[in-house]
């Protein structure tokens, strides 16, 4: 049973019935509407206060909102525990510490002072843009759980959630997030936020049916049904009968997929191998009770983030250990730090950079400080010499790059060693790249930034940022047609191995190992195993013809068999 319009319906606020964002995961939803307003409480009197009495009370309202970032951020999984993590680090920056004094002693109370010490940073976030201005909702989240404490009040969080509900917020900063007891939770919409926004990533790891970059969203009455797709991108509000039931024979074929597992292969018998994406050992631990393979990108930066002393070897190789026995013998694939950008490291006195996302970050790092790679890779081959460990460095763009990489690993013991392909550089480069290395995972996230030279957590910029790009496409299919000429294995573990169609495009261009969130496996498995590899191959020389990026997503759509059209509620 396909998706159907209805009539348009109005409503007290909304005179239309239907509101379009970009869908996350591919589940559906059926709730009433619960509005999340971050509030703020006015400051208070700026006359005949004690400077010192002020500087105590920030200080304390400091220590508590951190102990309490901290404290929740023990309780949850990746990736929500490292973004709690770092708005810790937020609420006791000694800058925004510095600012605060200056004010208070200016004439300003403590709940003053943060509000306009905040903004100062809050308007240069914004004019820099980027990743910074993707941290102003943490920022703001802090502040608002800075002034609650100072003024006594309780902290912001939503209670008492009884019967599940879809969240609508202008923005949910992780902070907030965490506070939500989720099992609530059905849904997710945004108004602001792109696909690789924090609300996204939690949403997607948690498996909540999420619409991010939703315009209008905030004009949903409160308690008003909605319904909603993630995997079309819309929400009704007040949806027809027609409409819940087709959304929930949705839902129910999702779940019945989780509990009946998939068969990875296409009709015609071509395997293709389901791993999952992990940045922890308790996501390891997910990923096994998963349909997953093994694994095929463990982000390691949680090791080295919010620490003022790299971790040794003998740390690190514990950590490794305890997420490769989640897949005795099988396949482990561990990117090597991928710092810098948007991940600065405090133990390293790295510069400030106008563009980070182009500055140092990834392998370009290791450049600067060696030791660091060759404890990490030290570390790596003592797993390895017990496990089926692969290893690889991100950002590589030239064969030098590789090759210093490579060389590094095999010398450590490393016995797979390989790269990842996510610059323009790389991807044209392939045949030279890959000829220094044993294998390549395409990071279709950066490629698409870099490609496009568009922000990726820009949300105005979405529809640049599609691995459906015409542009992106044809670097993917010459890195495929490469690696198959050298007989190099070559993977996919950006977002865009989470998109069945895009599954299937990448079947056909001979890509046969897709790695992603464990929840979006069944659905891949799903399609794959509905399709024969001549079918795939069909798919991927439509999308390649295409010359827009909606007319190669949409070519796609148009060849699908109706029970996989069905099943995703295209």
């Amino acid at each position: 049973m396909r998706l159907v319009k209805t009539r348009k319906m109005k409503t007290d606020a909304l005179d239309v019935n239907e509101i379009r964002g970009t869908g996350v995961g591919r589940g559906t939803a059926v709730a009433p509407a619960l509005l999340w307003v971050a509030t703020t409480h006015a400051v208070g009197p700026t006359t005949g206060l004690n400077a010192e009495a002020e500087v105590s009370k920030f200080d304390d309202a400091v220590e508590f909102v951190e102990g309490a970032l901290r404290s929740r951020a023990d309780e949850v999984s990746e990736p929500l525990n490292e973004i709690l993590r770092a708005s810790a680090m937020m609420a006791k920056d000694p800058a925004l510490r510095a600012t605060v004094i200056e004010l208070i002693e200016s004439g300003l109370g403590a709940d003053a002072a943060t509000h306009d010490a905040v903004a100062e940073y809050v308007n240069a976030f914004e004019r820099a843009g980027g990743l910074l201005a993707q941290r102003t909702p943490d920022l703001l989240s802090v502040r608002n759980r800075l002034i609650a404490k100072i003024q006594g009040r309780p902290q912001p969080q939503l209670e008492g959630l009884e019967d599940p509900v879809i969240i609508v917020a202008e923005d949910l900063a992780p902070a907030d997030t965490a506070m939500i007891d989720m099992t609530k939770v059905a849904g997710i919409i945004t108004e602001l936020g792109g696909s690789t926004s924090h609300t996204a990533i939690i949403a997607n790891q948690l498996g909540i049916p999420c619409l991010v970059g939703a315009k209008g969203a905030m004009e949903i009455p409160r308690g008003a049904m909605v319904g909603l797709s993630s995997a079309a991108g819309i929400a009704w509000v007040d949806p027809s009968a027609t409409q819940i039931e087709s959304l929930k024979t949705q839902q129910e074929i999702l779940q019945s997929l989780l509990k009946s597992g998939t068969s990875p292969k296409t009709t015609d018998g071509q395997r293709i191998e389901l791993l999952a994406n992990v940045g922890s050992v308790s996501d390891a631990h997910r990923a096994a009770d998963s349909e997953a393979e093994g694994i095929g990108l463990v982000r390691t930066e949680f090791l080295f983030l919010n620490r003022s002393q790299p971790p040794d070897r003998d740390e690190q190789s514990t950590l490794y250990s305890r997420i490769a026995r989640e897949f005795p013998g099988r396949k482990i694939v561990i990117r090597t730090l991928d710092a810098g950008s948007d991940k600065p490291l405090r133990f390293i006195d790295m510069p400030h950079e106008a563009n980070p996302a182009l500055g140092v970050r990834g392998a370009r790092v290791y450049r600067q400080e060696p030791a660091l790679l060759q404890t990490q890779l030290e570390a790596l081959a003592q797993v390895g010499a017990h496990e089926n460990i692969w290893v690889m460095a991100s950002m590589i763009s030239t064969p030098a790059e590789a090759r210093y990489f490579a060389k590094n690993a095999r010398e450590a013991g490393i016995g797979k060693v390989g790269v990842m392909i996510e610059t323009p550089a790389a991807a044209l480069r392939a045949r030279e790249v890959l000829a220094e290395v044993d294998f390549a995972s395409l990071g279709t996230n950066d490629l698409v930034q870099y490609t496009m030279a568009a922000d990726r957590l820009n949300a105005d910029l979405d529809e640049l940022l599609s691995p459906w790009q015409p542009a992106v496409l044809d670097l993917i299919a010459h890195v495929s047609r490469v690696a198959t000429e050298l007989e190099k294995p070559l993977s996919v573990c950006g977002e865009a191995a989470s998109d069945p169609l895009f599954s299937l495009v990448a079947a056909g261009l001979g890509i046969y190992s897709l790695s992603m969130a464990v929840n979006a496996i069944p659905a891949i498995g799903f399609v794959l195993n509905d399709h024969s590899l001549d079918e795939c191959r069909a798919m991927a020389q439509a999308a390649l013809e295409a010359t827009e990026w909606s007319d190669a997503r949409a070519a796609v759509q148009n060849l699908l068999n109706d029970n996989s059209a069905n099943m995703l509620g295209l």
